[in-house]
């Protein structure tokens, strides 16, 4: 009889024995398969609207990079969270991922009010360029991650030009206390030093204030004039550009970041990037589009105000606006960012 023992050494018997019942024993199992990282990103845009599509190219750029190690569930349209929620929310891990309008965290990060004055950019590519600013996204970003628990990803575009009122606003003395919605700190103090009475709420409870004239006007995007249907119960938008441009950034929190190994934070940084570059792009399109249909509605009736009135209003409301920031950063971190949004300005 043919035998293992008696063609080999007993010590290779053994060892050959050991590995197949080692291999038998792995031949049942299935391969380990790599966790899958979920991450859910809460958004609060209408659906269609630009910065929900470039929510969605994030989420397209990062799964498809990070070959499905990473799945990231997108909920637009305030599924999750409205925008006021959300300065709660992100911090304490209630979401991963948020696109934030960050003039409602400046109560949590006051830094940030220099990205959301209304009447001090000159355009949107100037608030761009200071939203880009090595030194100024530093400042940001530190106090972002000391007192906000929050990285930032990208800063999506949104532009912006005037107010959206229920009656005719041509001059200063025209806005004197109308009640106003704000989406912002410093959006109301715009509006407090123009002498309106501002209301800070979500852009979701807008519509039905408009509609029953709870609050006489609205600032915003013109695309969010258009998508949320604000014209339909507002008639007489302002089209000078005050605030140019919208405070929105996408941000992840920063506990789930630093457990994020580096390769996956290199994908998503560069992701990032490109959703920067390709929101600013559709807002500027959008914004113009959205305007333009505006102008065309026989029941829309558009002002224009003059250079002189622009600057009577710019006069009260600038001022105001810096010396509430100087309170709350302190003077010399007020005058480091104030001197960047001067330098980085058009010639």
């Amino acid at each position: 009889m043919f035998t293992l023992k008696k063609c080999l050494p007993l010590p290779l018997v053994i060892i050959l024995l050991v590995l197949l019942v080692f291999l038998g024993g792995c031949g049942g199992q299935n391969p380990v398969k790599e966790q899958i990282t979920t991450l859910r990103l809460a958004s609060t845009l209408p659906i269609g609207h630009h910065q929900t599509r470039s929510c969605d190219l994030f989420k397209k750029l990062v799964e498809e990079r990070t070959e499905g190690r990473v799945k990231i569930e997108h909920y637009p349209a305030g599924q999750l969270y409205a925008d006021k929620d959300l300065v709660d929310v992100l911090p304490q891990g209630g979401v991963e991922i948020a696109n934030i309008n960050y003039g409602m965290w400046t109560g949590l990060v006051p830094e940030f009010g220099i990205l959301d004055f209304i009447g001090v950019y000159s355009s949107p590519e100037h608030a761009y360029r200071v939203q880009d600013d090595p030194e100024v996204s530093k400042i940001i970003g530190n106090k972002l991650a000391e007192k906000g628990n929050a990285f930032i990803l990208a800063w999506p575009g949104m532009e912006a030009r005037g107010p959206l009122f229920v009656k005719p606003v041509k001059k200063l003395e025209d806005i004197k206390s109308l009640k106003v919605r704000a989406h912002s700190e410093y959006c109301t103090y715009w509006f407090k030093a123009l002498g309106a009475s501002p209301v800070l709420m979500s852009s979701a409870e807008v519509y039905q204030a408009l509609q029953r004239k709870t609050i006489d006007g609205v600032v915003s995007g013109g695309t969010s004039y258009i998508d949320r249907k604000f014209v339909e119960v507002a008639k007489y938008p302002i089209g000078n550009a005050f605030a140019t441009y919208g405070p929105f950034a996408l941000v992840i929190n920063k506990n789930v970041w630093d457990k994020l190994p580096k390769d996956i934070q290199e994908i998503m940084l560069q992701a990032g990037k490109e959703v920067t570059t390709y929101c600013r792009t559709e807002a500027n399109k959008d914004e113009e589009t959205a305007w333009k249909k505006m102008e065309s509605m026989p029941d829309v009736q558009m002002t224009y105000l003059s250079k002189e009135e622009l600057k009577r209003w710019n006069d009260l409301a600038v001022p105001f606006e810096i010396k509430e920031f100087e309170k709350q950063v302190g003077k010399e971190t007020a005058a480091k960012l104030l001197a960047r949004v001067e330098a980085l300005r058009e010639k």
